[in-house]
């Protein structure tokens, strides 16, 4: 008689402790998806705290100088500086390239001054690159953010860019100051549907150059003091502001080119 009692109570019980373990694996499971917000602090590694993070996490990166490079994102995520000023990623003497973002979407990186990064005789996807580059991309944002000093030597089929969009679409650059790059401040590549909006760009081997791009709008922005050249550099000599190749249905308008030798090419 108990044995049975003891039967019946197990059968009874069964489906509510089903219940309460299932319960308990979607709540880990629901809290390790949802996106949270990752610190990071003068000291830490933003490298780990890429790796480690989940899709959609926001990483604040608090006012400091970090001295990394060769972050590469390929996941959605937010990368926000605490103050554009103070908040610094490094690159002198490290080589390479600072932030690249490759296969994703939903991207979003703000408030940072990114400087002294450049490739020396590494290609990455074909491309030689240095401070940010978006490569395969669609939905990025970058915004308010200071590039300079960022130099890259090219080679044969590759080109460089202080800030360089390839085979991406739906990228937007805004509110970015842009400078003293040894070559072209923002290159598209084989891109569509940008926008690059409120940047000031000068002292650069070129200012903005669309190659092989189309429906990008170029507006509100100050292009100035294109004077560099570089021997061997694919647009040596060309001091020009912004330059189009190959590229259609674009629009450039309400933009200041000036202390240029050629103003839109």
């Amino acid at each position: 008689m108990i044995f049975h009692s003891v039967e019946s109570l197990n059968i009874l019980i069964a489906p509510f402790l089903f219940l309460i373990i299932l319960m308990t694996i979607l709540q880990v499971a629901f809290a390790q998806a949802s996106p949270k917000e990752i610190n990071v602090y003068p000291g830490q590694s933003l490298y780990t705290a890429i790796s480690k993070s989940m899709l959609g996490d926001t990483i604040v990166i608090h006012e400091g100088v970090y001295r990394e490079n060769c972050l590469i994102v390929e996941k959605p995520l937010r990368i926000i500086g605490v103050d554009r000023d103070k908040t610094i990623l490094n690159g002198k003497g490290l080589g390479g390239f600072g932030i690249y973002v490759i296969g994703t979407n939903s991207v979003e990186i703000a408030n940072l001054t990114i400087r002294n990064f450049g490739v020396d005789g590494i290609a990455i996807s074909g491309y030689r690159i240095s401070g940010i580059s978006v490569v395969n991309s669609e939905d990025i944002l970058i915004r308010n953010c200071h590039l300079y000093n960022d130099t890259s030597i090219y080679a044969d089929f590759a080109r460089g860019s202080t800030l360089g969009v390839y085979g991406s679409s739906n990228i937007t650059i805004a509110d970015c100051i842009i400078h003293d790059s040894e070559c072209e401040a923002v290159g598209l590549f084989s891109s569509s549907k940008c926008l690059v909006i409120n940047c000031n760009i000068s002292r650069s081997v070129a200012g903005i150059v669309l190659s092989s791009s189309s429906e990008t709008t170029v507006v509100d922005c100050n292009i100035s003091d294109f004077y560099v050249s570089l021997s061997g550099n694919p647009y040596h000599n060309v001091e020009v502001g912004i330059q189009l190749i190959n590229s259609r249905n674009n629009l450039i308008t309400n933009c200041n080119v000036y202390r240029s030798i050629i103003g839109l090419r």
